[in-house]
């Protein structure tokens, strides 16, 4: 497999290699009635990924400007003006 997708987001990406074999010998070693079976499996896998953000950017200045609380402690924040 060798998969490789690209996100809206600039420099997001994920990339995936993976491979698998397998094989099987089954010889007459000691002849007929007797069985013999030598197995071999292989497995590799590669991922380089860059994901994109999960979450929006967080607005840490907005506090910062408003007026301050009123008289039952809220902040006001993100409310139009009256």
């Amino acid at each position: 497999m060798n998969d490789s997708e690209k996100y809206e987001q600039h420099y997001a990406y994920n990339k995936s290699k993976r491979y698998f074999g397998a094989l099987r010998f089954d010889p007459k070693l000691f002849g007929e009635g007797n069985t013999t079976s030598i197995r071999a499996n292989f497995e590799k896998g590669q991922v380089r990924s860059n994901n994109p953000r999960q979450l929006p950017p967080v607005d840490e200045i907005t506090p910062f400007s408003s007026p301050g609380p009123d008289a039952n402690g809220n902040l006001g924040l993100h409310q139009a003006d009256p």
